[in-house]
């Protein structure tokens, strides 16, 4: 009976030391600077980017858009619900489907995705991902790690392997030097 005491002492003296410690050790560490799935957008030079862009890039490379079902994708997800049920029902599921479909509005995109696009063309502006926690760095087309060829669009296949040459080596460089 002493033991189970001892015991059950030892179990909650243990839980508070544990609580108190644990609450000493969150206010040491150090908060975070982006909220989570906010990423910093990096700008070299003196562009400026308006409120939009600098909302939609800050998701990061990684954030994606639900993409959306066409009408005749939707009637078939209603055929293939009215298969599964059972054949009684089949022809009034279908239906009930149908009428949902119809009523249903598709939803609007939030983001101005586009408009960003735009207006990075617009601007001769280039978005290269800055670091790998998911970050943007944006640079003017003059900027960018890539020289492109006055009559072509894309960079030439020698270019295009000492851009790769870059991108592996100077990370590997600074890990090795670090």
């Amino acid at each position: 009976m002493a033991t189970r005491q001892f015991f059950l002492i030892a179990d909650h003296t243990t839980e508070f030391l544990w609580n108190v410690t644990l609450a000493k050790l969150r206010a040491q560490k150090p908060k975070k600077q982006c909220s989570p799935g906010q990423q910093a957008v990096r700008t070299a030079g003196n562009i400026t980017l308006p409120d939009y862009v600098q909302r939609v890039l800050s998701l990061g490379p990684k954030f994606a858009v639900e993409p959306r079902k066409t009408a005749p994708e939707l009637l078939s997800m209603a055929r293939c619900i009215g298969r599964a049920a059972p054949d009684s029902e089949s022809v009034r599921c279908v239906s009930e489907c149908v009428d949902v479909l119809c009523r249903r509005k598709p939803g609007a995109n939030q983001l101005p995705v586009r408009h960003v696009q735009q207006f990075l063309r617009n601007s001769s502006l280039s978005v290269l991902p800055a670091d790998k926690e998911g970050g943007f760095v944006v640079l003017t087309d003059g900027q960018g790690p890539c020289c492109l060829d006055q009559n072509q669009a894309s960079p030439t296949r020698p270019e295009l392997h000492r851009i790769i040459l870059i991108m592996v080596a100077l990370p590997l460089c600074f890990f090795l030097c670090c």
